[in-house]
């Protein structure tokens, strides 16, 4: 009888431990896949922030790139008398009213007229934030020298535009054609045009940005130290490509670098931007 109580008290105590050691089992199984589920759900959901991030940067650089486009027409028609201008330097006032007007149309900080040989014949520029008259920045007209890019191209018929970094802060800039009114007449000089890209693309951001969302624009003549890491990575990327942080649980940043006219690095766009999507799929 003592025998038969022993044998039964063994196999509860079996059927305990197994019953135990089962269910913790399945338990740790129960966890293991939670974790799993749960890290795959929230990196879709990282994934879906990369992609609207990229969206929305893509978007800003289209309409920048559109902006630069309106800055960049086929061939500008000079007013009457600007032959004899470039050649003599004569009727520097129709060139300054010129000037003036397109300035005013285009919302641009300078304006450089170039010779057919290079030289600089007329200039002209504001202060951006006065919108009094100022000096040309020395960095812009080094720009536009003889042998220079600007210069070299426009006067071969060609037409430059794109973004360049000066000591007043990152510019769209184009170099077009001055031609004498008709398409087959030769080029008689070159019409510098430079805007200011900040308000620029501010303004643009302004248009197609939802609540929440943020824009820096970082020249890389003076790029916060938490960015520089950043730059090296996309500086060795084809162009296009974005770059998405997250800064904490609630916000993340989306990166481009945009390239000036020589293809060098040049603005570093930042779009800062709530993690909607992301606390959802924690919830």
């Amino acid at each position: 009888m003592l025998k038969a109580n022993r044998t039964g008290c063994t196999t509860v105590t079996l059927r305990r431990t197994t019953i135990f050691f089962v269910g913790s089992a399945l338990l740790c199984m129960v966890v293991v896949l939670h974790l799993a589920v749960s890290s795959i759900v929230l990196r879709s959901f990282e994934e879906v922030e990369r992609h609207k991030a990229g969206r929305r940067l893509a978007r800003v650089a289209a309409e920048l790139d559109q902006v630069t486009s309106t800055l960049s027409q086929s061939s500008w028609t000079a007013p009457t008398g600007s032959s004899r201008f470039l050649e003599t330097g004569s009727e520097a006032n129709t060139w300054s009213e010129f000037a003036d007007q397109v300035m005013a149309r285009m919302d641009l900080s300078a304006v450089v007229f170039l010779d057919a040989a290079g030289g600089t014949a007329f200039c002209k520029a504001i202060d951006p934030e006065s919108g009094r008259a100022a000096g040309v920045p020395p960095d812009v007209l080094e720009h536009c020298r003889p042998e220079g890019m600007l210069s070299q191209q426009a006067r071969q018929g060609e037409i430059v535009r794109g973004l360049l970094d000066t000591s007043n802060g990152p510019a769209i800039v184009a170099a077009c054609p001055i031609t004498a009114g008709a398409a087959a007449e030769p080029v008689r000089g070159v019409m510098v045009a430079v805007r200011p890209l900040a308000g620029t693309v501010t303004e643009l951001f302004n248009h197609i940005s939802a609540d929440g969302y943020t824009l820096q624009l970082h020249s890389l003549s003076d790029l916060p130290e938490r960015c520089s890491k950043i730059v090296d990575e996309l500086a060795g990327q084809p162009a296009g490509v974005h770059l998405t942080v997250p800064e904490d649980e609630l916000y993340a940043c989306g990166f481009r670098l945009l390239r000036d006219i020589y293809g060098a690095p040049c603005v570093l766009i930042e779009i800062t931007s709530p993690r909607t999507i992301y606390q959802q799929g924690r919830q």
